[in-house]
């Protein structure tokens, strides 16, 4: 895959193991494109990429020697995403990716603008991601915290995470914060205020934050 990569006159930037190691790529700026196995080394399956790509606008490639129907089905209704068997052609994945980057493009200028999420009375209720302001882990839910609200959701923070966009980070093992709603950030008690909510900014995760916040 490297020698097609530098024959495509693409860089690779890093190569990882494992979704959660993924994770620390996937943020604006960082990678323009993802190449992805379609199942891990311990046979999990890859595809839950699928939605974090495209909060990204992210265009993502699964390869595969050993494809099977549901997994086409599934990568075919997301624009950003196609499915390469191997082995293939350095000219089959250069094809793949000009097809790609125009519909990660698209999805780049019309951004998803909101989330549903099931109330109380069971119905499903919209959230436009603008009016969340952190997202929070507590136990098996994930709580989603707007300025007047707060959602439970039986959702991990890492899937929830697939359905946010870049206005969105990772700043703990328990939280996701709304960049847009940071009143402010410190590096020396290593918290982020949010109106009067003090969230922790975790060792691992301070990088990403200068690195995502304009800093004049």
């Amino acid at each position: 895959m490297k020698q097609i990569l530098t024959e495509n006159a693409l860089t690779l930037i890093s190569t990882v193991s494992s979704i959660e190691q993924a994770e620390k790529w996937l943020h604006p700026g960082k990678v323009d494109l993802v190449i992805s196995e379609l199942f891990q080394d311990d046979g999990k399956s890859t595809l839950v990429l699928l939605n974090r790509t495209q909060a990204l606008s992210l265009p993502i490639i699964f390869s595969t020697a050993h494809p099977f129907k549901l997994a086409y089905e599934r990568i075919r209704q997301f624009a950003h995403a196609a499915l390469l068997i191997k082995p293939f052609h350095r000219l089959t994945l250069q094809r793949t990716i000009d097809l790609l980057y125009p519909a990660a493009e698209h999805l780049r200028n019309s951004p998803i603008q909101s989330v549903f999420v099931r109330n109380n009375q069971s119905k499903m209720e919209r959230i436009d991601l603008q009016s969340i302001h952190w997202v929070e882990s507590e136990g098996n839910y994930a709580i989603i915290q707007t300025a007047t609200k707060r959602y439970a959701v039986k959702r991990s923070l890492q899937k929830m995470a697939y359905l946010l966009d870049s206005r969105f980070l990772r700043v703990h093992k328990s939280f996701i914060v709304n960049l847009n709603h940071i009143n402010d950030i410190s590096l020396l008690t290593m918290q982020i205020t949010i109106q009067e909510q003090v969230i922790p900014i975790g060792r691992t995760y301070r990088k990403d934050i200068t690195d995502s916040v304009p800093i004049a």
